[in-house]
């Protein structure tokens, strides 16, 4: 259910374990992205094939759920058990997946700044273009998980 945009967040372990939170509109704060309850995970070891099935999955759900604009704690506290963001987030990389209608897919991986959350590492995007080949996304989500800081 694809808009003119899709999102995925890409949370990396320590082990290079993999958890994949999709997005959605909030109608709440005027239609800004926000997670939805679609969660993937991969756990270590898994192929290039797994990951790119996984992401383009994920991809394809964006949108198919409304946010759940009232929730007490973030998709990423619940699926790892821990209260707080900061904690739950403490030792995780986080890459995102990002696909518009007009520029197509690009691979954004943050850096985790004390007391500000992640921002992106503008100059290591990897822009795709809209068309991918097999291995393309898969190479690119690597190459952000080993440039991504926390």
């Amino acid at each position: 259910m694809i808009k003119d945009y899709g999102m995925v967040q890409i949370y990396c372990d320590p082990l290079d374990n993999l958890i994949f939170i999709t997005m959605g509109d909030s109608q709440k704060y005027g239609g800004i992205a926000t997670e939805i309850d679609v969660i993937s995970k991969l756990n270590f070891p898994y192929n290039d094939e797994e990951l790119e099935e996984t992401l383009l999955r994920s991809l394809e759900l964006c949108h198919s759920k409304e946010p759940d604009e009232e929730k007490k704690q973030t998709y990423i506290e619940r699926e790892l058990g821990i209260r707080g963001y900061g904690r739950a987030t403490k030792n995780l990389k986080i890459i995102i997946l990002y696909w518009t209608k007009e520029n197509g897919f690009q691979i954004e991986p943050h850096e985790r700044i004390p007391r500000r959350g992640y921002v992106i590492l503008e100059e290591q995007i990897i822009p795709l273009g809209k068309k991918i080949v097999s291995g393309q996304l898969a190479e690119a989500v690597k190459k952000a998980i080993s440039v991504a800081k926390i």
